[in-house]
Parts: structure tokens; C-alpha cells; sequence
């Protein structure tokens, strides 16, 4: 007898765990997100022979910073920018791109407690963002012989049941509104301060 009743004890979890098995909903995949690019805006034609791209920023990849988890990488967009937007149709001289910052950090917020905890769901994160970059254009003999910098910020929070998709689409869109500002910034700037060297 104490052989049967253990049987059936082993019975009865394995229905008790088909059963919750069984109600489990699988999580929905999580969306794949286009590369920020810059194809659609005109080239800026450069009286140089080659445009080169010095990245200074290093993802530390791990907390506070989450740029690393970005589903479209502010480092990444940044290199891009170049490749897309610049086009060495000169001789001699060089345009380099330097990479400053492309950081995200994560900022714990403050949580409600008492009655208000129950009633209201806080803000958990804010995600504060910064891309700043610089350009340079150079001699033959490796001085630098003009410049212009570019910086952009955004700052977006979430609240503290949030799902792994919206906060990937939140991260998608700031790298999106940051990248369009660093865009609007540095065709300006350089069709200002680069001027000479401009075709």
C-alpha cells in the first residue's frame, strides 16, 4: 500500500504541474527595430580625401549604463552618421569624426509608499541619454585646422510595469529623437564652422 499511495502522490503533481504548464501564456516576441540612418537627407561633400571615425566612448556594459541594451545602439547610429551624411570628394586634407559620449544611464526613481503605493503606479527609471561628437578637419601634416562639436540630451522615465517591448519601443524612440537633434545640429554647425570646406 505505501507503494500505491506514493504512485499516485507522483501522479497527482505531474497533472498539477501539466495543469499550470498548460496556463502559462508564452511571452510575444520582442520587436526587432530597424538601424537609425540618415540616407534620406543630401550628403555633405568635403573638400578632403577621406572621412575617418575615432570612437573615444567605450560602453561600459553594465549598470548604470543600459546603452548597451538599446535595441538600436547610440554608438552604432553615431558611426552611421558619417558614413551617411559626409562624402570626401577633395584631396589632401582629412575629415575625422570623433565619437565623445553615446551613453545612456539608468536613474532609480523614488517610490511612493504608504496608501499612495497602492493606488498609483511611480515612475521606477529615467534613461538619460547623451551623444556628443566632434568634427575635425586636418592638414597633410596632422594638425587640425578647423573644428565643430555637436551635442544632444533626451530623458525619458517609465513607469514600474512596464514590459520589456514597451520599454524597448521607449529606448527606440529616444535614440531616434536624439540621433534626428544630433543630425539638425551638426548640419548646421558644419555648414557654419567648416564652411571653407565645403563643396
Amino acid at each position: 500500500m505505501p507503494a500505491m499511495g506514493g504512485r499516485i502522490l507522483v501522479v497527482a503533481l505531474a497533472a498539477v504541474a501539466f495543469t499550470l504548464g498548460a496556463c502559462q501564456t508564452p511571452a510575444p516576441p520582442r520587436p526587432v527595430y530597424p538601424p537609425i540612418t540618415f540616407q534620406d537627407q543630401d550628403p555633405i561633400r568635403l573638400n578632403v580625401g577621406e572621412v575617418v571615425v575615432e570612437s573615444r566612448y567605450q560602453a561600459p556594459g553594465g549598470p548604470p549604463n543600459v546603452d548597451h541594451l538599446f535595441p538600436a545602439r547610440l554608438l552604432d547610429a553615431a558611426r552611421r552618421w558619417p558614413a551617411d551624411r559626409l562624402a570626401a570628394a577633395g584631396a589632401g586634407f582629412k575629415a575625422k569624426f570623433v565619437i565623445l559620449d553615446a551613453s545612456v544611464v539608468a536613474v532609480p526613481l523614488k517610490a511612493s509608499s504608504g496608501l499612495t503605493a497602492l493606488v498609483t503606479k511611480d515612475q521606477s527609471e529615467r534613461y538619460d541619454a547623451r551623444v556628443a561628437v566632434e568634427m575635425r578637419i586636418v592638414d597633410t601634416f596632422g594638425a587640425v585646422v578647423a573644428s565643430a562639436q555637436a551635442e544632444a540630451k533626451r530623458s525619458r522615465s517609465v513607469r514600474e510595469d512596464v514590459t520589456l517591448s514597451e520599454r524597448d519601443q521607449v529606448w527606440y524612440q529616444m535614440a531616434k529623437d536624439i540621433m534626428g537633434e544630433l543630425d539638425r545640429q551638426l548640419d548646421q554647425t558644419i555648414k557654419t564652422a567648416l564652411l571653407p570646406y565645403i563643396l
